[in-house]
C-alpha cells in the first residue's frame, strides 16, 4: 500500500514549520512519507499504547506518528541530530523524548528501561560492523 498514513500526513506538514538546518530533511521527509507509513502502520498493528524506541529517529516522522496514536515513544539518534534546535522542539511538541547516541559507539548503555518495540529503519546500512559486540547487545532480547 503507497498510500500516505493520515497521521504520517498531519506530522509532515507540521515538521515542515520545524526544518533542520543542516539537511535538507523536508524534502527528505517527502520522499519517504510512504516508508514512514508502512512502518507506523505496521508498528501500530502490533498492539495499542506501547513502549517504543526508535534508532535513527532522524526527522521524528515516525516518532511523533507513534506517538500521536497513543503510544510512549523514545527517539534516539546521533548527537547533532538530536541537538538541531529546530529538531528538539518538534520532538518536545510531539511528547517524544530522546535519547541521544552514536550506534557505533561502544558500549551501547540504552535507557533503563524495557520496550516493546525497537525500529531500526534505515539505520543499520550506516553501521561500521566491526563494533559487532554492540550489534549483538543491540539485538538482545529478554
Amino acid at each position: 500500500m503507497n498510500q500516505t498514513h493520515p497521521i504520517v500526513a498531519e506530522v509532515l506538514q507540521r515538521k515542515a514549520e520545524h526544518a533542520l538546518k543542516f539537511e535538507n530533511g523536508n524534502r527528505y521527509d517527502f520522499e519517504m512519507q510512504h516508508a514512514y507509513s508502512r512502518t507506523v502502520r505496521d508498528v501500530d498493528g502490533l498492539g495499542s499504547r506501547m513502549k517504543i524506541l526508535e534508532f535513527g529517529c532522524f526527522t521524528g516522522i515516525v516518532s511523533a506518528s507513534l506517538s500521536r496514536l497513543g503510544h510512549e515513544v523514545i527517539g534516539s539518534d546521533i548527537h547533532f541530530v538530536l541537538a538541531d534546535e529546530q529538531n528538539a522542539a518538534f520532538f518536545a511538541s510531539e511528547g517524544v523524548k530522546l535519547w541521544p547516541h552514536d550506534l557505533a559507539v561502544v558500549p551501547l548503555e540504552p535507557p533503563s528501561e524495557s520496550f516493546d518495540v525497537i525500529i531500526l529503519t534505515e539505520v543499520l546500512e550506516h553501521l561500521n560492523f566491526k563494533g559487532t559486540s554492540n550489534n549483538r547487545e543491540l539485538l538482545a532480547v529478554e
